[in-house]
């Protein structure tokens, strides 16, 4: 058995406070810093995660006090507990390496603007992401689009716009500031604004179900019923399951309630018809 592997089955989670403890030196523990950090990198997060806990328990526990070289393993794992939606941990690695860091990292600052607005702490997202932007406001892309994301649900469409423009100017091709652009317009009501920039955003992720959903909104709401309903075919064939079922639907009989549809193109009905038949039972779910 290698020294790393018996070290680790000793400070496993069911040895964990043990009164037979052995010491560690801090050269062995700095090990299993290295290796998760490397496991991440790899996008092995359970190892990484694993790794990197026995990490810091080690370091509290040999009674090591804590330095600006301990931030990035914090900042590391955060992340790790960030992509997995523990949105506690995460919270607390990121504050206890800002704190570390003297709050002047505005990597750390970014990470904290993510985790505010998992906790819907729409504000708390808007300021962190302001102070990153005010450590590196060059090329700093993420933050600006955190930021904008958050002014948006607080629907304050200027400085979502301006955020998103400075994103646009940096990298013209951006999909997400298309897509954020996109569902500003819908929610100000501008559909062919929407449509627009969706479009632009579609042409580098045809397959997104989230814009494919929304434009089909935009194209619903400006009375275009067949080409919204392409679009719903478009995302059930990404995704069967997904709910544009129920919105194609919809479309499809506010379609056919014209007086004169505008055109001769009919929606396949028979397929899903377990869906097409819960659907029937809720005459009233109205889903744009």
């Amino acid at each position: 058995m290698s020294a790393v592997r018996g070290l680790t089955d000793h400070v496993s989670h069911r040895n964990i406070g043990s009164a037979e403890r052995r010491p560690v030196s801090s050269k062995t523990a700095d090990i299993f810093a290295r290796r998760g950090e490397i496991y991440s990198a790899a996008g092995r997060q359970k190892e990484a995660m694993h790794d990197l806990e026995i990490y810091m328990y080690l370091v509290n526990q040999g009674g090591r006090p804590l330095d600006e070289g301990h931030a990035q393993v914090l900042v590391t794992l955060g992340s790790l507990y960030l992509d997995r939606k523990f949105m506690t941990k995460a919270l607390n690695c990121f504050n206890q390496a800002n704190s570390l860091q003297g709050e002047n990292d505005y990597r750390t600052w970014l990470h904290l603007a993510k985790t505010r607005k998992e906790f819907s702490d729409t504000e708390g997202c808007i300021a962190a992401a302001n102070r990153s932007l005010e450590l590196q406001p060059d090329g700093n892309l993420e933050s600006y689009v955190e930021r904008a994301i958050c002014l948006l649900e607080v629907s304050r469409w200027k400085e979502s716009t301006d955020s998103l423009n400075i994103v646009k100017s940096i990298d013209p091709t951006s999909k997400l500031a298309s897509a954020y652009f996109g569902l500003m317009f819908i929610s100000m009501g501008r559909h062919p604004e929407a449509l627009n920039n969706l479009d632009g955003a579609m042409k580098f992720e045809p397959k997104h179900l989230g814009m494919l959903e929304m434009a089909s909104v935009c194209l619903v709401g400006e009375g275009r019923f067949k080409q919204a309903i392409e679009l719903m075919d478009r995302a059930l064939k990404v995704d069967p399951n997904h709910r544009s079922w129920l919105a194609r639907e919809t479309a499809f009989a506010w379609w056919m309630s014209l007086d004169h549809p505008t055109s001769t193109y009919y929606p396949d009905r028979r397929v899903y018809p377990v869906v097409i038949e819960e659907f029937s039972q809720h005459k009233d779910w109205h889903p744009l």
